[in-house]
This record gives structure tokens, sequence and C-alpha cells, in this order.
């Protein structure tokens, strides 16, 4: 295909969000002002190539095609594989990388996966290309957040350092920003640069200067062209004096914000470029095009062409197993997120069948019932195999269940309730039996659930219907109250309507009630952070909770509660607890007594921690036990976790390293449980943590003495002389004690 054929076919998958019937030549014409002959005969081609297809009456309408011609999406020699918005980022950007002598500073600003990086690397290339910029030039990337836990290494990597500069530094070293001179440095994640690092950057900006990390005297130049990348607010992310040097700032936008044409061509480029690889022509289903166009992708054009190879991948293998010369995308080849619930809306389904509208809106209504059986079976076996208790394995299937009721309100209440259409007489079925049911579960059913059951029950006897009868893996044990309620309804259903469900749909049915609210509700809700480090630990812990609530819970308080070693929290909760509806208490070490759910800070920083805790602020859900303790050979992956969302002093990776040797030798002194274990350790970061970072801001004192003089506890003392040489961290006179007391202590 040509441009102007690219053009008309993007714009016919634009006007086809709105006109699911199809789009006449007249149509097009006027959208891209050209003569409607001119447009037919575009179409005729795009129909030939099977890029289009015509729709059967008059006026002859088009909507897009079944496959994918081998020039999809294939640019003209001219456009040089850009859509017109990397044109105009890039002409823009070239202006001001070339303008002499080293180019003016760039800051490119942007979500994740929108193409920051390929631009920088892009315009590097055509500087080159164009002999604006040395065949040789570098062009050197590096992601600032890689070591942005350790500010110290950042720098160091970036501008270099001297010799003793600190602990580990035994050499004089270059650093990225010396070999870039010459050439292009593209710092990516550049706000999560220290304060002192960006201000080291404005003076290489404005005098081509620097110093390595621990020089007073000497001075390197270099002559760097500077692109900078940031996927946050560049006004709050960097300090003023840097941002004023950035005299161009380019807002690489998301995949949503752009036009539907250029998403049409980005997915075109990314399939020639795919069809290259695998040196096989590539077709495309029209269901899975239209998906692809259209579907939620928050990680942009990164996201896009992950998924378009995933789904590459699994159509390339089928076609070796089935010895195919070509390669064909179906749907099954799509990864379940592009496929999902709640990503597409009515309008992005392919209209193979106008006449029947109730396959569409069936589609739109929410989770297939059948499906959703399916994967309660799929994770009962998976359970099951791992060797997990079986009230264990139910209490999972229930948390499965609460979360397919939870969809379908969304798509009643959210964002696609547009695309809903509930059988009317069925809904008005269950407003008469919800009126029956006895108090308190008579107001449960809202319009809202009502809505929600309705769909869930339609689309189960649809299935129902064409199919052999679903049936869940295994009894869901419901509230045996709301269980009882739910045989109501399906009585009522079954004097109405003649609608026998089976046990089974029953039980689910159960789960569209809303728990009973309780005298405690009125209370403000409060999680409790216990620490015995003090309240600056207690406080970091809470700081990074906050931020992890869901929006939902926004009315959560969250306390610290900082308590001495020898003391005992008991008393400090209970009077939190009674003043407010105290939610779950958290901390490195769980405290005696405790008057709500302990969630040990291991936990949550688990991979099912924070389901838990959401489960426990949920107010249709009963709080269940808690998880079980990690294993002991999975305790340093799962502090690497916790450290790396807590510590920002220190470089997570080295702490466990170094920890690492010494676990078993104090796991068999102590007699530690592992949910112990692992909150002695993670007590040691916090505490660390907070030491480097008054170190930092001038708040330490000289000490008196060694913190493990006269110890009569040489495991801890020489742990903590370990840690003090590699992390250039002191502790204060008596914490080998304090760590030996807090060890034994139950």
């Amino acid at each position: 295909m040509n441009r102007q054929t690219d053009r008309v076919l993007a714009e016919l998958y634009s006007l086809w969000e709105r006109h699911a019937d199809g789009v006449d030549a007249r149509m097009l014409a006027a959208r891209l002002r050209l003569d409607r002959s001119t447009v037919s005969r575009y179409l005729n081609e795009l129909v030939r190539s099977g890029a289009a297809r015509k729709m059967p009456g008059r006026p002859v309408r088009y909507v897009p095609g079944g496959g994918v011609p081998p020039s999809f999406g294939k640019p003209a020699p001219a456009d040089d594989g850009l859509t017109p918005t990397d044109r105009r980022l890039l002409n823009e950007a070239m202006a001001a990388l070339l303008y002499p002598p080293n180019g003016l500073p760039i800051l490119l600003t942007g979500e994740t996966g929108s193409g920051k990086s390929w631009l920088a690397q892009l315009m590097t290339e055509r500087a080159a290309s164009s002999g604006r910029l040395s065949a040789s030039a570098p062009f050197v990337p590096f992601n600032c957040a890689e070591y942005a836990h350790n500010p110290e290494l950042l720098l160091s990597q970036l501008f270099g350092v001297k010799k003793g500069a600190f602990t580990g530094a035994d050499a004089d070293r270059p650093g990225l920003v010396e070999r870039a001179s010459g050439g292009v440095l593209f710092l990516d994640e550049v706000h999560r640069l220290p304060p002192a690092g960006q201000e080291m950057l404005f003076t290489l900006i404005d005098r081509g200067t620097y110093r390595r990390l621990g020089e007073t005297e000497n001075i390197h130049h270099a002559a760097v062209r500077l692109v900078a990348a940031t996927t946050e607010p560049p006004e709050r992310a960097l300090i003023p004096t840097l941002l004023r040097r950035f005299s161009t700032v380019l807002k690489v936008p998301a995949l949503r914000e752009r036009p539907a044409e250029e998403r049409f061509l980005l997915l075109g480029m990314i399939l020639e470029e795919e069809a290259r690889k695998m040196g096989k022509p590539l077709e495309l289903d029209e269901s899975c095009r239209v998906l692809l166009l259209r579907y939620d992708c928050p990680g942009n054009i990164g996201q896009l062409k992950g998924d378009v190879r995933i789904a590459c991948a699994r159509a390339f293998l089928r076609s070796l197993n089935e010895g195919r010369t070509g390669v064909r995308i179906r749907m099954e080849d799509l990864p379940a997120h592009v496929t999902g619930f709640g990503r597409v809306t009515e309008t992005a389904l392919p209209s193979r069948a106008p006449d029947r509208p109730s396959a569409r809106k069936a589609e739109a209504a929410g989770p297939d019932p059948e499906c959703f059986y399916a994967k309660l079976a799929s994770r009962r076996e998976e359970l099951m195999r791992a060797g997990v208790e079986e009230h264990t394995v139910i209490r999972e299937l229930e948390k499965m269940a609460d979360r397919y009721v939870r969809e379908l309100i969304f798509a009643v209440t959210g964002d696609e309730a547009k695309a809903v259409f509930p059988d009317a007489g069925l809904l008005q079925v269950l407003r008469d039996a919800a009126d029956r049911l006895d108090p308190p579960f008579s107001g449960m059913l809202d319009e809202e659930r009502l809505t929600a059951l309705t769909l869930h029950l339609q689309a189960f006897l649809e299935k129902w219907r064409t199919q052999p009868k679903p049936s869940t893996p295994v009894p869901l044990r419901p509230d045996p109250r709301a269980r009882g309620q739910a045989q109501k309804l399906a009585d009522h259903l079954l004097r109405e309507r003649n609608i026998r469900l089976p046990d089974e749909e029953i039980d689910l049915i159960s789960y569209f009630f809303a728990s009973p609210t309780n005298d405690s509700s009125a209370k403000p809700r409060t999680i409790a952070v216990v620490c015995l480090t003090g309240e600056g630990a207690a406080r970091s812990v809470a700081e990074w909770l906050k931020t992890r609530l869901p929006a939902e819970d926004s009315d959560v308080t969250v306390r610290s509660v900082p308590v001495p070693p020898s003391s005992s929290a008991a008393v400090e909760l209970e009077k939190l607890a009674g003043e407010t509806r105290l939610v779950a208490v958290t901390g490195t070490v769980n405290p005696d007594r405790s008057p709500a759910p302990f969630l040990p800070v291991w936990e949550l920083y688990g991979a099912r921690g924070m389901e838990k805790l959401h489960a426990l602020l949920s107010a249709t859900r009963q709080p269940s036990g808690s998880e079980r303790e990690p294993e002991p050979e999975a305790i340093p992956d799962l502090l690497l976790q916790g450290l790396r969302e807590t510590v920002v002093h220190f470089n997570p990776d080295a702490w466990v390293s170094l920890l690492k040797p010494h676990m078993e030798e104090f796991r068999r002194a102590y007699e530690w449980d592992p949910g112990r274990e692992a909150g002695v350790w993670m007590h040691l970061a916090i505490f660390t943590d907070r030491l480097l970072d008054d170190r930092l801001r001038g708040n330490t004192e000289p000490d008196s003495a060694d913190p493990s003089s006269g110890s009569s506890h040489p495991l801890w003392s020489g742990l903590l002389d370990r840690l003090e040489r590699r992390f250039a961290v002191r502790y204060p006179p008596g914490s080998a004690e304090e760590l030996h007391r807090l060890s034994e202590s139950r």
C-alpha cells in the first residue's frame, strides 16, 4: 500500500469506531478532503489486498478486513518509519541537539514505554548519518534508577571516583560523562539523581566541567550533548536550578493520547518488524487487530510491542508444528490482558454479525461464568499440588468469588456501564425476590448488585442452554445466613421463571450480598505500625504503607506506635483500638496481645501480603487468618523485595549478599522461627537506613564508644563491624546488646 492508501485505511478504522455497520466512500471523502471517486479507488485496492471488505447493501459500506497484506503499515520511503507525532518531536529535538557548539540540553517527559529512550537514540543516529555528528561519536545511555538506593555509587558511576572517596573505591575510575565526551549522554529517570548530583549536572551544563567524587582540586572538562528523560512532572522531580538549564522540554505522548491513525500505523510497523524477524508472511485475524488497536495499554508503545511479540511467538510455534509457510495470529495467541474483561468497550468488538446485537451485548456484559469456573478449578488444582491445606484452598477460592462479583459491579458502575444490557424482565424478578428476603439481607441487594447479578445469570443461562452444565470444582462454603437467602432467590426464580439453579450457582450468588454493618463501622479506621527502633523507623514504614493503600481506603489513617524493646505495645494498641476501628497492626516484631490481626512487614512485602491487607480493609470481606510464615531459604528474596521498596541510602543487593552467609549461624543461636528472623533483619535494615539518613543530614553526634566494645555478644558485634566497614555507617554504643535483647524476646 502507498501512503494515501494507508491514510484511507487509518481513517476507515477511526470512523468504524462510531459506525459499526460500515463506512461509505462519501463519509471518507469528506473527512480526507479528497474526491469521492479517488477514495473509492483506494477502497477497492484495500478490498483486493484484504485490508478492507465490502458489506452487502446500498450504499456500499466498508469495514476493516481480515488479513494483513505483506505491506501492512509499511511507511512510504519519505515517511522514514515515523508517525507524524514522532517526526515533529524528532525535528524539535534535532534543532536543539545540533545547536553549536555542544547542543542545547534536552529533557524528554512522558510515561514509561512511551518512546523516550528510542527518541534519544534515534536523534543521535540521525545526527551521525547526516554528518552533523561524527560517526564515531559515542551514545552513552544510563538509567539513574539502577543505583538510586546508593547515592554515592550513583554519582561515582556518572562522574567517576577518586581513590579512597568511600569504602570500596580502591582506584581512580572515570565516569560516564568522560566516556560520552564528544557525543551524547542520555540520562533516563534523571529525577532519581539526588540533589547533590543534580547540582553537579547543571555545573557540567553551564561550564562543561566536573569533578570526580572525592576530588577537591582537579577539574575535568567534557564536551557532552545532554539528553535526559523523566516519567515524573519535571517541576516536582527536579531542583529549579537544573530544570531551568533544559531549554528544550518535549513531552512524548502516551499511546492513548495519540490519534487513532497513529496507533494503526504503529501496529503495522511492529507487525512488519516481527515479520522480518520470522522471515515468514504474517497475517492477523480481524478480531485480533481490533483488540490490539483498542485495548487499554498502560505500558504504551513498549507494552504494545511486547504483547505483539508474545502473540507472534505463539503463532510462529503453531506454524512450525503445522508445517505452514505463513504465520497467522489468532485470538488464542493474544495475551490474556488484551482479551480480558474490562478492557474493551462494545464499539471495539468486531462486527461480524450485525444482525445479532445480543452477541456483542453479552460480550460486554462482564466475566464469563464458565471461564470463572475454569479459573476456580485451575487455582484449586495448583494449590492442592503445592500441598496447601484444604481450608486455605477454600479461603482462596472464596476470594476469587468475591473478586468476580466486584468485577460485575464495576461493569455496572464503572466506565463500561454504557456497554451493559441487563434483561429487564429477569431484573424485575430479582427485585421482587430481594424484597422478600429477611433483614438485613433485604437491604443488601441494591440496584447495582441486582443488575450485576442479572448480568451473571444471563451469561450463565446462555452457556447452560448451549453447553454442558458448568459447575464449580468444590463447594465455596459461603456464610450460612447468606446461603439461605440465596436459596430463597433461587426458589423465587424457579416459581416465576421456571429456572432451576444448581447448588454451586446458589453458593456463588451468596457472594452478591454485602457484608452486614456493625457499630464499629462508625469509628475512623486505622492501621498501627509498631517499631522497636523508635519513632523515625516507625514513621518510615508508615509512610511507605500509606502510598500503597487502595484509593477506596483513603479514609484509613496509618499511625506509628514506637515502643522500646523492654516495654509492651499492648496498652497503646488497646487505647488505639478503643478510639478507632483498628483494622490491622504491622511491624518488624509481633507485639504481645495485639487487639487486631498482625501482619509482619515481611508479609506485606511478599507477593500476596498486600492482598491480605486489602481483605482486612474491604467492607465486603471477612478478615481471614494470617499467611503462612516464609520458609528460611525464602527469607533473602523476601528481604530483597522489601528493602527495594523501603530503604534509600544503601544497595539492597549488597546488604542481602553480606547477611546471607551469616543467617544460618544466627538462626541456630537464637532458635528463630522464620517470621521472627525476617522481622529482626528488617528491623536492622530500617535502623541502618535511618542512621545513614541522619549522617547525610548532619544530625549525628560523635560516638563516645564503639558500639560493640565490651559486648558479650560477639555474633552481633562481629556482624555490625562488617556492616560498618561495607556501608560506611556508624552504629551507636550498645547496639549489639540491644539487638541481642530483641533477638531473644518473644
